[in-house]
């Protein structure tokens, strides 16, 4: 450990290699008191017959030099100390921000600074332990205010933003269909353009400011411009009260693809929470609380989506407003990038990347079918960063970020060209309903979330106060997964005709988000699944279609009505129960065709998550729980239904003993040559029998 010799002087240790040991000093080539340049040979010593020599990592004179030629040493003892006047922890560019030594050439000096945490100041670099110190301050502080730090994205989070100079018309004829809607929106353009940006600010933004700031701390996180950042925060936070200069852009936070907690909390993320509407630029970090998007300006989605990987369709759990597309209007799209242009890696397996027994597994990307699946999570922060899928930002190349910036430039030119909101308004001009509809109440549902994730870590960190050695430190890496497990507890899921053919269902996003939330994935349709969730509705007319793919996924849905006891739910249900954090009435999203409904009558078998406390050992130590079985609801068939002629329908709740019994009295095997006839009816063959489940799950249509 380093030690203080006075004001500014610092006293280094030096050590031996850790892999050197034990050794032989041969030579000596200092004396105490000495001073020494980084890199000055300190002596010269044998390792297994090997010469080697000991360098100074540091600038400065050597003190406790007590060694002597033939000594035998062990690694793990200081050889010497150096008193350095600066350990360079603060860097900016090539100079020490602390002693203005130029460090640039100094090996070692320039190396220790090799952190950036600052949000607006490009070069400015920190080392490790002055990271940790910042961090250890800043920590200090939050809980002394009874604050966590919240990180906030802009476009579709809080905002929603669009170059298509329609808007500036309809702000300005009042009427217009569209005029009403217009009141929030803000326009203004940036330094060296022409070009007008209009934002549209997330009802009740104000007052989800207001209340958030007082259980946070809030940091602006984007994908935009340094220029485009300051200039949409003037808008919602002219005062800066809530924002103040906590602003990162895509011009300072190392990726101009995918963003990371630890590029402003490099070292601690325990009390780091985040809000977007991408979980993918995230990485699936357990901080993140993903927020619908926020879709004002119909069909435009993110000017900045140059920047970000393609959006997975099947997770915008919001429906279409009178019958009016969602889909962009169609425009002369831009011309491809040039055929040698990187493309985009697939992202790697659940396990690829693992590298040490001792790695927490943040496996919320598969979920095989096995009734002890469960998302596992870290029991402290500092796991996080081995632990997420390609962790690493992705670096663009100059070229690459120069057709990003261009195919940009053309989505601008298209949107003032084209006018795609005026086209959408033209599509409801027989019904004279605006495009524009502000009925979003996303932030309210958000601010409940928020307050709930607050007080249960400050509950979790009073009781570690009272309790030392019987809790851990709260940590939200924790706790956030373990609230969304909750959610979806119990059931057990199979998707047909939601997840596009030939990808790998586990790999999907909608997949991802229902494991997060605790249920689990199956790939085939067994006793044992709970709920069928099918797709897809046309957004024109807000039906559900059969597609040219879709004979497969009917087999499912009749193979399931067969088995009786599953919900056949649209997709609406799984997206609405992850948006809100709580589990959605099925009877509100059964299939239309669906024959099959539990009776609601009763305290269903599985219960719904959200309103029982949780246990604070849980948010810091948290043990896994096997999910009820489910094979056994209370089904009302047919007619039975829809006159309640059939006497009282049975207890939902039953006996271990009883489950027990009724399980070993239970004929598998005819259950399975139900489903083997459902599907010989429609032409597909039996999905038990590929071994390959990739080959399986093509086969039986869940690609479909």
């Amino acid at each position: 450990m380093s030690t203080g010799l006075g004001i500014g002087i610092i006293n280094e240790p030096v050590y031996l290699p850790k892999t050197h040991s034990p050794v032989t000093i041969n030579a000596i080539s200092v004396t105490n008191k000495q001073t020494v340049a980084a890199g000055d040979t300190i002596f010269l010593y044998t390792h297994n017959d090997q010469s080697h020599e000991l360098v100074s990592p540091h600038s400065g004179v050597l003190n406790s030099l007590r060694v002597n030629v033939g000594d035998v040493l062990n690694s793990t003892i200081a050889v010497v100390h150096v008193a350095v006047p600066c350990k360079h922890d603060v860097q900016f560019g090539p100079l020490c921000a602390q002693c203005g030594l130029d460090v640039s050439g100094s090996g070692h000096e320039s190396a220790r600074a090799t952190i950036n945490m600052t949000h607006d100041v490009a070069g400015l670099m920190v080392s490790q332990e002055e990271a940790q110190r910042i961090e250890n301050e800043n920590a200090a502080r939050l809980v002394d205010s009874r604050r966590l730090s919240l990180i906030v994205d802009l476009d579709q989070t809080i905002i929603h933003a669009t170059w298509d100079p329609t808007v500036d018309e309809w702000m300005k004829d009042e009427q217009n269909v569209n005029n009403p809607a217009t009141k929030d929106i803000r326009k203004f353009m940036l330094p060296g353009s022409d070009i007008m940006y209009y934002i549209k600010l997330r009802p009740d933004l104000r007052q989800f400011l207001s209340e958030v700031t007082k259980l946070y701390e809030l940091h602006i996180y984007t994908m935009g411009t340094r220029n485009y950042a300051e200039a949409v925060a003037k808008e919602i936070d002219p005062d800066k009260k809530y924002f103040k200069e906590r602003i990162l852009s895509r011009d300072e936070s190392g990726s101009m693809t995918h963003k990371t907690i630890q590029r402003l909390f490099p070292c601690d993320t325990s009390m780091v929470v985040v809000i977007d509407d991408r979980s993918d630029v995230w990485n699936w970090s357990p901080n993140l609380i993903k927020v619908q998007p926020y879709d004002f300006f119909v069909g435009i989605g993110d000017i900045n989506a140059p920047f970000l990987p393609k959006r997975d369709p099947n997770t915008n759990p919001s429906l279409p407003r009178h019958n009016v597309s969602q889909s962009p209007v169609p425009l002369q799209p831009p011309p491809p990038l040039p055929t040698d242009a990187p493309v985009d890696k697939d992202e790697k397996g659940p396990q690829e990347g693992a590298n040490g027994s001792d790695k927490v597994a943040i496996d919320i990307g598969t979920a095989e079918a096995s009734t002890s699946e469960h998302i596992t999570t870290p029991t402290n922060s500092a796991a996080i960063a081995t632990t997420m899928e390609d962790d690493e930002p992705e670096q663009l190349d100059p070229v690459e970020l120069a057709q990003r910036q261009q195919e940009q430039e053309r989505l601008k030119e298209q949107q003032q060209q084209t006018r795609p909101l005026l086209q959408k308004q033209r599509e409801l001009s027989e019904t004279n309903r605006p495009v524009l509809v502000d009925d979003d109440k996303e932030l309210s549902r958000l601010l409940k979330v928020l307050k709930e994730v607050h007080q249960k870590f400050y509950e979790a960190y009073d009781h570690r106060e009272s309790a030392p050695r019987t809790y851990d430190e709260p940590d939200v890496t924790v706790l956030i997964p373990r609230m969304k497990s909750k959610v979806l507890q119990g059931t057990i899921i199979l998707f047909t005709s939601v997840i596009p053919l030939g990808q790998d269902p586990r790999r999907s996003e909608i997949w991802r988000l229902a494991t997060q939330f605790g249920a689990e994935c199956s790939l085939e349709l067994s006793g044992r699944v709970t709920h069928l969730v099918a797709g897809k509705v046309n957004v024109l007319t807000n039906s559900w279609v059969l597609d040219e793919k879709m004979d497969k996924g009917t087999a499912k849905a009749n193979a399931a009505r067969r088995r009786q006891a599953i919900f056949i739910v649209r997709t609406e249900w799984l997206l609405d129960s992850i948006a809100k954090w709580e589990r959605q009435d099925e009877k509100e999203y059964i299939l239309e065709s669906s024959d099959t409904i539990l009776n609601f009558d009763e305290e269903p078998s599985i219960p719904f998550a959200g309103d029982e406390d949780m246990d604070e050992s849980e948010i810091m130590n948290p043990e896994a729980t096997a999910p009820p079985d489910l094979d056994d609801f209370n089904i009302i068939h047919g007619d039975e239904a829809e006159d309640g002629s059939h006497g009282e329908p049975e207890q939902l709740s039953i006996s271990q003993e009883e489950v027990t019994e009724k399980a070993s009295h239970m004929d598998w095997n005819d259950i399975d040559r139900e489903v083997d006839e459902a599907l010989a009816e429609s032409g597909i063959s039996d999905w038990d029998d590929d071994e390959d489940i990739g080959e399986s799950a093509t086969e039986i249509g869940l690609g479909t």
